[in-house]
Protein backbone atom coordinates (compact mmCIF):
# COMPACT_ATOMS: atom_id res chain seq x y z
CA UNK A 1 0.00 0.00 0.00
CA UNK A 2 1.16 3.41 -0.71
CA UNK A 3 1.39 6.28 1.03
CA UNK A 4 -0.84 7.91 -1.56
CA UNK A 5 -3.33 5.72 -0.69
CA UNK A 6 -3.03 5.56 2.88
CA UNK A 7 -3.56 9.44 2.52
CA UNK A 8 -6.70 8.80 0.78
CA UNK A 9 -8.16 6.41 3.46
CA UNK A 10 -7.49 8.63 6.25
CA UNK A 11 -9.27 11.47 4.30
CA UNK A 12 -12.11 8.73 3.46
CA UNK A 13 -12.57 8.14 7.46
CA UNK A 14 -12.57 11.96 7.93
CA UNK A 15 -15.46 12.53 5.25
CA UNK A 16 -17.49 9.14 6.58
CA UNK A 17 -17.65 11.23 9.94
CA UNK A 18 -18.80 14.15 8.55
CA UNK A 19 -21.28 12.30 6.50
CA UNK A 20 -22.74 10.02 9.30
CA UNK A 21 -23.39 13.24 11.77
CA UNK A 22 -24.99 15.36 8.79
CA UNK A 23 -27.03 12.66 8.96
CA UNK A 24 -28.04 12.25 12.43
CA UNK A 25 -28.82 15.95 12.24
CA UNK A 26 -30.63 15.74 9.26
CA UNK A 27 -33.10 13.25 11.27
CA UNK A 28 -33.74 14.94 14.21
CA UNK A 29 -33.21 18.22 15.45
CA UNK A 30 -33.11 16.97 19.09
CA UNK A 31 -30.01 15.53 18.09
CA UNK A 32 -27.25 15.13 20.46
CA UNK A 33 -23.66 14.44 19.81
CA UNK A 34 -23.04 10.71 21.48
CA UNK A 35 -20.03 11.90 23.42
CA UNK A 36 -22.22 14.02 25.75
CA UNK A 37 -23.85 10.96 27.19
CA UNK A 38 -23.58 10.56 30.98
CA UNK A 39 -21.46 7.37 31.42
CA UNK A 40 -20.06 7.62 27.48
CA UNK A 41 -17.03 4.71 27.85
CA UNK A 42 -13.85 5.50 25.14
CA UNK A 43 -14.03 2.45 22.89
CA UNK A 44 -11.94 0.07 23.66
CA UNK A 45 -9.99 -3.20 22.11
CA UNK A 46 -11.45 -6.11 23.09
CA UNK A 47 -8.12 -8.45 22.94
CA UNK A 48 -5.47 -5.25 23.95
CA UNK A 49 -7.94 -3.94 26.69
CA UNK A 50 -6.60 -0.98 25.18
CA UNK A 51 -9.18 2.51 24.48
CA UNK A 52 -8.69 3.79 20.82
CA UNK A 53 -7.58 7.24 20.64
CA UNK A 54 -7.76 10.39 17.96
CA UNK A 55 -10.37 9.85 14.91
CA UNK A 56 -11.04 6.64 16.18
CA UNK A 57 -12.95 7.48 18.57
CA UNK A 58 -14.89 9.55 17.07
CA UNK A 59 -15.89 7.22 14.26
CA UNK A 60 -16.50 4.57 16.74
CA UNK A 61 -18.68 6.69 18.70
CA UNK A 62 -20.72 7.46 15.47
CA UNK A 63 -21.37 3.86 14.90
CA UNK A 64 -22.09 3.21 17.98
CA UNK A 65 -24.73 5.58 17.77
CA UNK A 66 -25.98 4.73 14.39
CA UNK A 67 -26.26 1.26 14.81
CA UNK A 68 -27.33 1.52 18.57
CA UNK A 69 -24.27 -0.92 19.88
CA UNK A 70 -24.09 -0.52 23.72
CA UNK A 71 -20.71 -2.39 24.47
CA UNK A 72 -17.72 -0.13 24.09
CA UNK A 73 -15.53 -3.22 22.87
CA UNK A 74 -13.85 -3.77 19.61
CA UNK A 75 -11.86 -6.15 17.35
CA UNK A 76 -10.65 -7.26 14.63
CA UNK A 77 -12.03 -10.35 12.96
CA UNK A 78 -8.63 -12.19 13.85
CA UNK A 79 -8.73 -10.69 17.37
CA UNK A 80 -12.80 -11.93 18.00
CA UNK A 81 -11.82 -15.29 16.73
CA UNK A 82 -8.79 -15.31 19.52
CA UNK A 83 -11.71 -14.97 22.12
CA UNK A 84 -13.02 -17.81 21.00
CA UNK A 85 -15.74 -16.05 19.12
CA UNK A 86 -17.36 -15.32 15.70
CA UNK A 87 -18.77 -12.41 14.06
CA UNK A 88 -21.95 -12.87 12.51
CA UNK A 89 -22.40 -13.56 8.51
CA UNK A 90 -23.15 -10.67 7.32
CA UNK A 91 -22.29 -7.98 9.52
CA UNK A 92 -20.43 -4.45 8.43
CA UNK A 93 -16.63 -4.19 9.63
CA UNK A 94 -15.81 -0.29 10.67
CA UNK A 95 -12.94 1.68 9.48
CA UNK A 96 -9.89 2.53 12.16
CA UNK A 97 -7.01 3.75 11.39
CA UNK A 98 -3.34 3.71 13.36
CA UNK A 99 0.46 4.40 12.68
CA UNK A 100 2.71 1.16 12.73
CA UNK A 101 6.80 2.16 13.15
CA UNK A 102 8.85 0.42 10.95
CA UNK A 103 13.12 0.97 10.48
CA UNK A 104 14.54 2.03 7.01
CA UNK A 105 18.12 2.73 6.03
CA UNK A 106 18.72 6.03 4.65
CA UNK A 107 21.44 8.19 3.55
CA UNK A 108 22.21 11.17 6.25
CA UNK A 109 22.57 14.56 4.21
CA UNK A 110 25.47 15.74 6.70
CA UNK A 111 27.81 12.85 7.33
CA UNK A 112 26.77 10.56 4.13
CA UNK A 113 26.49 7.42 6.12
CA UNK A 114 23.57 5.10 5.97
CA UNK A 115 21.83 4.31 9.37
CA UNK A 116 18.78 3.05 10.18
CA UNK A 117 15.59 6.09 10.85
CA UNK A 118 12.03 5.25 12.43
CA UNK A 119 9.91 6.03 10.29
CA UNK A 120 5.71 5.75 10.78
CA UNK A 121 3.53 4.76 8.13
CA UNK A 122 -0.59 4.91 8.75
CA UNK A 123 -2.63 1.93 7.99
CA UNK A 124 -6.00 1.27 8.11
CA UNK A 125 -7.98 -1.52 9.47
CA UNK A 126 -11.56 -3.38 9.96
CA UNK A 127 -12.78 -4.31 13.16
CA UNK A 128 -16.42 -5.01 14.51
CA UNK A 129 -18.71 -4.72 18.00
CA UNK A 130 -19.17 -6.87 20.84
CA UNK A 131 -23.04 -6.59 19.08
CA UNK A 132 -22.00 -8.02 16.00
CA UNK A 133 -19.97 -11.42 16.91
CA UNK A 134 -21.85 -14.35 18.66
CA UNK A 135 -19.94 -16.28 21.88
CA UNK A 136 -19.11 -13.59 23.37
CA UNK A 137 -19.83 -12.46 27.06
CA UNK A 138 -19.09 -9.14 27.88
CA UNK A 139 -17.90 -8.42 31.55
CA UNK A 140 -20.38 -7.29 33.84
CA UNK A 141 -19.37 -3.63 35.45
CA UNK A 142 -19.76 -2.98 38.72
CA UNK A 143 -22.84 -1.22 40.12
CA UNK A 144 -21.92 2.43 40.81
CA UNK A 145 -23.81 2.63 44.43
CA UNK A 146 -25.91 6.06 44.41
CA UNK A 147 -27.83 7.90 46.42
CA UNK A 148 -30.79 7.64 44.64
CA UNK A 149 -33.13 5.52 45.80
CA UNK A 150 -35.84 3.82 43.44
CA UNK A 151 -39.14 3.31 44.57
CA UNK A 152 -41.09 1.00 42.36
CA UNK A 153 -44.47 0.96 41.33
CA UNK A 154 -45.95 -2.21 41.62
CA UNK A 155 -48.71 -1.57 38.99
CA UNK A 156 -46.46 -0.48 36.47
CA UNK A 157 -43.87 -3.25 37.09
CA UNK A 158 -46.97 -5.70 36.71
CA UNK A 159 -48.13 -4.13 33.59
CA UNK A 160 -44.72 -4.18 31.99
CA UNK A 161 -43.90 -7.85 33.09
CA UNK A 162 -47.17 -9.14 31.42
CA UNK A 163 -46.09 -7.23 28.04
CA UNK A 164 -43.45 -10.23 27.92
CA UNK A 165 -40.65 -7.03 26.71
CA UNK A 166 -37.06 -8.19 26.80
CA UNK A 167 -36.01 -4.78 29.08
CA UNK A 168 -32.33 -4.48 30.32
CA UNK A 169 -31.55 -1.53 32.73
CA UNK A 170 -27.81 -0.91 31.96
CA UNK A 171 -27.09 1.68 29.23
CA UNK A 172 -26.08 5.55 28.89
CA UNK A 173 -29.62 5.87 26.72
CA UNK A 174 -33.12 4.86 26.12
CA UNK A 175 -33.76 3.01 22.90
CA UNK A 176 -35.57 -0.02 21.50
CA UNK A 177 -33.17 -2.22 19.02
CA UNK A 178 -35.28 -4.05 16.62
CA UNK A 179 -33.20 -6.26 15.09
CA UNK A 180 -32.61 -7.26 18.71
CA UNK A 181 -35.78 -7.01 19.87
CA UNK A 182 -34.78 -5.64 23.18
CA UNK A 183 -35.44 -1.89 25.01
CA UNK A 184 -32.65 -0.71 26.47
CA UNK A 185 -32.81 1.91 29.51
CA UNK A 186 -30.21 3.71 31.80
CA UNK A 187 -30.32 2.74 35.07
CA UNK A 188 -33.27 3.00 37.40
CA UNK A 189 -31.16 5.15 39.66
CA UNK A 190 -29.91 7.81 37.27
CA UNK A 191 -33.27 9.44 36.35
CA UNK A 192 -33.62 11.88 38.42
CA UNK A 193 -37.45 13.71 39.58
CA UNK A 194 -38.16 17.02 36.97
CA UNK A 195 -40.69 20.28 38.91
CA UNK A 196 -44.03 18.40 38.11
CA UNK A 197 -42.42 14.92 37.80
CA UNK A 198 -40.82 12.13 40.19
CA UNK A 199 -37.63 10.29 38.90
CA UNK A 200 -39.85 7.18 39.12
CA UNK A 201 -42.36 8.34 37.04
CA UNK A 202 -39.38 9.87 34.56
CA UNK A 203 -38.61 6.71 33.96
CA UNK A 204 -42.36 4.88 33.52
CA UNK A 205 -42.54 7.44 30.74
CA UNK A 206 -39.70 6.34 28.70
CA UNK A 207 -39.79 2.78 29.38
CA UNK A 208 -43.61 2.99 28.43
CA UNK A 209 -42.87 5.12 24.98
CA UNK A 210 -40.03 2.82 24.31
CA UNK A 211 -42.56 -0.20 24.34
CA UNK A 212 -44.60 1.93 22.18
CA UNK A 213 -41.93 0.61 19.60
CA UNK A 214 -41.49 -2.29 20.91
CA UNK A 215 -45.12 -3.29 19.74
CA UNK A 216 -44.50 -2.32 16.17
CA UNK A 217 -42.37 -5.35 15.98
CA UNK A 218 -42.88 -7.88 12.85
CA UNK A 219 -43.38 -10.57 15.33
CA UNK A 220 -46.42 -8.51 17.33
CA UNK A 221 -48.14 -5.36 14.89
CA UNK A 222 -46.14 -5.66 12.17
CA UNK A 223 -45.86 -1.60 11.82
CA UNK A 224 -43.34 1.40 12.40
CA UNK A 225 -44.55 3.04 15.18
CA UNK A 226 -44.22 7.09 15.24
CA UNK A 227 -41.52 8.40 17.41
CA UNK A 228 -42.75 11.57 19.71
CA UNK A 229 -40.01 13.83 20.34
CA UNK A 230 -38.77 13.81 23.70
CA UNK A 231 -39.26 17.31 25.14
CA UNK A 232 -42.48 17.42 23.56
CA UNK A 233 -45.82 18.09 25.24
CA UNK A 234 -46.42 14.58 27.26
CA UNK A 235 -42.94 13.38 27.32
CA UNK A 236 -40.03 14.67 29.85
CA UNK A 237 -36.52 15.51 28.45
CA UNK A 238 -34.25 12.93 30.74
CA UNK A 239 -30.62 13.38 30.92
CA UNK A 240 -28.83 10.58 29.07
CA UNK A 241 -32.09 10.02 26.77
CA UNK A 242 -32.08 10.07 22.90
CA UNK A 243 -34.91 10.46 20.93
CA UNK A 244 -35.59 6.34 19.57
Amino acid sequence: MTLDTQKVEIKDLYQQITDQIIEALSQSTDWVMPWHQKGLRLPQNVLTQKSYSGVNILSLWMASYKNQYTSPLWGTYKQWQEKGAQVRKGEKAHQIVFYKDFETEEENEKTGEFELVKRFVLKANSVFNAAQVEGFDSPTNETTVTENTFDPCQEAEAFIAQTGARVVNCFTSAFYHHSEDLIGMPDRNNFIATEHQSAEANYYNTLLHELTHWVGHKSRLDRIVPTMRFGSEGWPCISGSKPS
